[in-house]
């Protein structure tokens, strides 16, 4: 009787040995960016003075909107943001907010979690990459963005195999599904680079789930191409408490937490209470 062949299902990916390589080893340096990324200085803050995503970010009011939906944007959180992208197949994601509002720090926090052990599971068996708009070139698509902030030596020591881009860049366009992008900035695109819009458009890499962070001007094509829109708000009053808590606890300066909010809290009462005056 001649052996029987295993039956592998149709909807199951099958990887090479290489390919298997080249997974384990981009998901290892992309926690490790990550990670090391969740510290920075917020767009808000001087240059000297830097914060960790990990010990001080905050839920911030946002609103969604849902592709094809008529019905005017509705409250959400980041979580529930993160579950609609992470259930819609090739999801194309656009965050809009004012400058400082904190577009970058979710970004940030979503790459974060990821690298980390979540109890979340956010794009669990996926590669995210973190990258700035800004740093795109002319000629340049994704995939060069991303294999030019590889260090190929490193790749080559690690794996063993060839220190060329292009392995990279075919591996991403093959298992393009396995790929999460997170853009910020598409205010600072330069050159006119036509990239960002193909992936929104799903001329490339339509298999990907990509979340691109932008401002509000110059962004109604993305906003028609999109299958989410979130639109950041900011703080209420709840969550800018939280905030000035976790702040200066990482300053180890809890005191003039406390200080603050409560002339905050002053002032707000203040504000209630003013006679409104009526125009004759």
């Amino acid at each position: 009787m001649a052996d029987s062949k295993p039956v592998i299902p149709m909807n199951k990916e099958v990887k090479s040995e290489e390919e298997e390589i080249i997974q384990t080893y981009l998901i290892h340096i992309q926690k490790d960016k990550c990670i090391q990324a969740s510290i920075f200085t917020p767009a808000t803050m001087r240059e000297k003075y830097k914060v960790d995503i990990s010990q001080m970010f905050t839920d911030m009011e946002l609103l969604i909107e849902r592709e094809n939906n008529t019905e005017t944007s509705k409250p959400t959180t980041l979580e529930e943001v993160i579950d609609v992208i992470s259930s819609t197949p090739g999801c194309k994601a656009l965050i809009e907010g004012q400058g400082g509002i904190g577009k970058t720090t979710i970004l940030r926090h979503i790459s974060y979690t990821w690298a980390t052990l979540n109890k979340f599971n956010i794009f669990e068996g996926k590669i995210v990459f973190l990258l700035c708009v800004r740093d795109l070139e002319k000629d340049e698509d994704i995939c060069d963005l991303i294999a030019k902030q590889l260090d190929m030596t490193d790749f080559n020591l690690d794996t063993d195999l060839p220190k060329d881009a292009r392995v990279i860049k075919k591996f991403i366009k093959k298992h393009e599904n396995k790929v999460v992008l997170l853009l910020d900035g598409l205010e600072e695109l330069r050159f006119n680079n036509q990239s960002v819009i193909s992936l929104f458009r799903k001329n490339s890499l339509k298999k990907s789930t990509v979340i691109l962070t932008s401002r509000s001007e110059n962004i109604d094509e993305f906003k028609k191409e999109c299958n989410i829109h979130v639109r950041v708000k900011g703080f209420n009053e709840e969550s800018i408490g939280k905030y000035i808590n976790k702040h200066f606890e990482y300053f180890e300066k809890p005191e003039m937490g406390k200080s603050l909010r409560r002339e905050l809290d002053i002032m707000y009462q203040v504000q209630q209470t003013k006679p409104i005056r009526k125009a004759f």
